[in-house]
């Protein structure tokens, strides 16, 4: 079993009929019973087994690609179950105590609360608040469409000018990790992104987590760097 802060591998798959419907219960509310800290603490006490993380096809699936390369950057040790037809259900975190977390926000906040060493957010508040400001925007449906280039190059040119890089926040964190399909996309965009955000890319898609992702992709099938 992987660790945190080992060399990390893809995570294990296993092929599995899911029923996600009462998953659905369970999604994280913040008005939901007890604070988003002490579900983590108490579930972090109960936990033995590694955490589960349901994807779908890493050809199709961009939705789950964010929790899945940012649980293989931080070495976090997990097991992939594959969703089959239910792509759209996709991503769905187990915790390792039976705690279930649905879709990519809910998903990075919960890993951020559960590992504090890792400085999966950054550290600086302002630079933090950006970073999840940056997120919300592409969760709420930001893609790497020609109209949207613009879009998309502001705010990380704006990133990466104010922390000097290498990532949009200085070190990597959770907002590389939700940026990666619209990385991928960027490269095989008909219009070639600035030289800095070409760069950005670059950077991005050398990174263990996005490479691992890849490579799991091209195992499958042709990958299709485009989503």
């Amino acid at each position: 079993m992987r660790r945190c802060g080992s060399t990390p591998l893809p995570g294990k798959t296993t092929s599995v009929t899911l029923d996600l419907a009462p998953i659905s219960a369970y999604h994280f509310s913040p008005d939901g019973a007890g604070s988003f800290a002490e579900i983590v603490v108490h579930r972090r006490l109960e936990g033995t087994r590694p955490m589960r993380l349901v994807v779908g096809d890493k050809n199709r699936s961009a939705r789950a690609m964010g929790p899945w390369v940012l649980l293989t950057e931080f070495g976090l040790p997990f097991e992939e179950l594959a969703a089959g037809a239910d792509v759209d259900d996709a991503p769905v975190l187990v915790d390792d105590g039976g705690l279930v977390v649905r879709d990519t926000p809910a998903i990075a906040e919960f890993l951020a609360v559960k590992f504090p060493a890792l400085a999966l957010w950054p550290r600086d508040a302002r630079q933090r608040t950006r970073a999840r400001a940056l997120c919300a925007e592409l969760h709420a449906g930001c893609g790497a469409r020609p109209a949207d280039l613009a879009r998309v190059s502001a705010p990380w040119q704006a990133a990466l000018a104010a922390s000097g890089g290498p990532f949009l926040f200085g070190g990597y964190s959770i907002a590389d990790a939700c940026c990666a399909p619209i990385a991928l996309r960027l490269r095989t965009h008909a219009s070639p992104p600035p030289a800095d955000i070409a760069a950005y890319v670059d950077r991005l898609v050398a990174t263990r987590g996005v490479a691992a992702w890849i490579r799991a992709a091209q195992a499958a099938r042709p990958f299709d760097a485009r989503g």
